[in-house]
């Protein structure tokens, strides 16, 4: 293989024939990713993968050809909490995690959640102790990590790190594992031969460390949106050094954006504290802005329980709380206030910081409204560049360096 264009491409056409996306630039985002873990020391952070979809919609397929295509690959559906970052520290490669549900709950007992927090960042480490020693031991956490299961994943701070790919079910009858070993096998070994011998070449490894250097801040990722896609822009900038035609590195760019902004709409929707601040800001008239006077708490948290309606019970000082933490909550106080009938009852009464509880929901309000996305459709379909694929490339054969 002389090209990192020719890696992607067969990488593509390979995933194209097996794997049902729901979004076609998905492709593009996992050939990407399969390039990226045989150069990921070239970088200081690293995106995990969360692929998800219904069940048989080729989810444990997808890692069985990323078992194949990925640098140093562990394929796992059971791993203990001692085993995840004893596993991580010593491969130095993919973990590919499979039938990963646990995460998908608020509460979960079957992942370390620091390994998982702090692995996207090279230098990220854990500390535990061994029981036999009594000794404290550092493990190393970073690498490429995919994730696979039906629910998503609960936590907001992992999602932050994750890409999210969605499967859709495939055609009753299909037994894609079986064409893999039986007519793909061997390809498949040859392709992840040549991707392993083109990254070990000193001087890809060279360009990619300057092009990341050199690389400039993109207007619509920030932070940690960023970092996240950083690797796979890098390698696109590479491409079109190769293959100006493809225009490969805008491709990626308008793909990260639309996809973080996917990620974020999906958080909101899952996030519980968001839909109650909403709810408490509808309690307000429109023109409201008095921040001086105490409303009678118990009827703010009535009307926002029943305008999202959760399917958990909420008292009125769990709402406080959450106000509380975006400090739209000033200050609390037990007084006097007059019922439906004129009645004195004691009650704790809330002053809220009208204004900061408006500019909080302003930011969410794209969620309940979209407009209209002006960079248009976002994705790159495999047909932008079907001519490549008119004639099958010939199989590229893995040379030692």
């Amino acid at each position: 293989m002389t090209s990192t264009t020719k890696a992607l491409l067969e990488t593509m056409k390979i995933l194209k024939r097996y794997i049902h996306f729901k979004d076609q630039s998905s492709y593009l985002t996992l050939a990407l990713f399969i390039l990226l873990t045989h150069c990921f020391k070239n970088f200081d952070t690293l995106p995990y993968l969360l692929i998800t979809g219904p069940y048989g919609s080729g989810k444990t397929l997808i890692l069985e050809l990323l078992n194949i295509l990925c640098h140093r690959p562990l394929l796992a559906s059971q791993i203990s909490k001692a085993a995840f970052y004893h596993v991580i520290h010593r491969l130095q490669g993919t973990l590919l995690v499979d039938e990963a549900e646990g995460l998908s709950k608020r509460f979960q007992n079957e992942f370390d959640m620091a390994v998982l927090l702090h692995g996207y960042k090279a230098g990220g480490f854990v500390v535990r102790v061994d029981p036999g020693k009594r000794k404290h031991i550092k493990f190393r956490c970073f690498g490429p990590k995919v994730i696979a299961n039906i629910g998503g994943i609960y936590s907001k701070q992992l999602r932050s790190r994750c890409i999210i790919l969605k499967t859709i079910e495939m055609e009753e009858g299909t037994d894609m594992e079986t064409f893999i070993t039986s007519r793909d096998g061997r390809q498949l070994k040859e392709l992840a031969s040549a991707i392993a011998s083109l990254f070990k070449r000193k001087k890809i490894n060279e360009q990619i460390k300057l092009l990341y250097h050199n690389f400039k801040p993109i207007e619509g990722l920030k932070g940690r949106d960023m970092e996240l896609w950083i690797g796979t822009l890098v390698l696109a900038q590479i491409i079109d050094s190769e293959a100006p035609n493809l225009k490969l590195y805008d491709r990626v760019v308008k793909t990260a954006i639309s996809s973080t902004e996917k990620r974020d709409e999906e958080t909101f929707f899952k996030d519980w504290n968001a839909q109650f601040i909403m709810a408490a800001e509808s309690f307000f008239p429109p023109k409201y802005s008095d921040s001086d006077t105490f409303i009678q708490a118990d009827l703010i948290a009535k009307h926002a329980i029943e305008k999202v309606n959760p399917p958990f019970t909420l008292r009125t000082e769990g709402l406080g709380r959450i106000l509380d933490r975006e400090s739209i909550l000033i200050e609390r106080r037990v007084m006097w206030f007059k019922d439906e009938k004129g009645n004195p009852v004691h009650k704790t009464g809330w002053r809220i910081d009208v204004e900061r509880l408006r500019r909080k929901i302003s930011k969410f309000q794209k969620y309940i409204e979209p407009e209209e996305d002006p960079l248009g459709n976002q994705g790159v379909s495999i047909s932008d560049i079907a001519h490549i694929f008119d004639n099958d490339p010939p199989k590229f054969k893995g040379r030692r360096s």
